[in-house]
């Protein structure tokens, strides 16, 4: 089954998992735990100091538990938060998700299982570029796996309610077919229709029609002009027909 995007989105939202969301925040909108403890690393602060931004994407999560001056938590990449805050830095870059604390315990569970290309190459030696190129992997294997958790929550979601949907249609009447002009009118149709005085003066109706046309509001009300037809009249051949 395939869905549409406002439906696959509606249904994202109903879950509160979220797509990663790239972009720069106020430092001082992050709120760090108190026991998020990391050393301040001098190489990082250094290389904060050389580009002007944190080469190492920090992983933060929206939240409403500190107020509204810090409307974020920090999740993962403490080590360049603290090397961006004494670097001086202002704003960070961020990997912005919504998540529980379920959640966030796999992400950290997940990023801290990074591996490394080189085994002579320790954790915390890898140079920068690899670092984004480590994290941006693990960060879509994370978004893949959730994503594959969204499919299968939106596929026990929506089905039972399509199936309901169907079975309400139909049980519906069908919809009424489309108006015709009255421009349009044949005496056929007038001489079948459902209201006894448009049958009975159909062919006088008819012969309005073909001497008026094209017909508007203001004509249509001169059909008043024949004896025998009235406002129901005109409310009846408004209901079949438009001008």
């Amino acid at each position: 089954m395939t869905y549409s995007e406002e439906a696959r989105q509606r249904v994202i939202e109903y879950l509160k998992i979220k797509p990663i969301n790239h972009g720069q925040l106020d430092i001082s909108q992050i709120y760090v735990p108190t026991d998020y403890a990391v050393t301040l690393l001098p190489e990082y602060v250094q290389l904060i100091h050389q580009f002007k931004v944190n080469l190492h994407p920090i992983i933060v999560r929206r939240t409403n538990r500190y107020g509204e001056d810090q409307e974020y938590e920090l999740i993962y990449g403490g080590d360049w938060y603290q090397a961006a805050k004494a670097g001086g830095l202002t704003k960070i870059w961020v990997w912005v998700f919504d998540l529980t604390d379920e959640q966030v315990a796999q992400v950290q569970q997940l990023l801290s299982s990074l591996t490394y290309s080189s085994p002579e190459r320790l954790p915390g030696q890898e140079t920068p570029i690899q670092v984004v190129a480590i994290i941006e992997q693990k960060l879509v294997e994370f978004s893949h796996r959730f994503s594959l958790e969204i499919e299968r929550k939106l596929t026990g979601f929506t089905q039972p309610l399509t199936n309901k949907l169907d079975e309400i249609l139909n049980r519906l009447p069908p919809p009424p077919a489309p108006q015709k002009n009255i421009n349009e009118a044949t005496l056929p149709e007038l001489q079948n229709h459902p209201h006894p005085v448009v049958r009975r003066k159909a062919q006088d109706i008819f012969n309005f029609i073909q001497q008026n046309r094209p017909l508007d509001h203001l004509k249509l009300m001169k059909l008043k002009d024949i004896r025998g037809i009235a406002d129901k009249t005109l409310e009846a051949l408004a209901a079949t027909y438009t001008v």
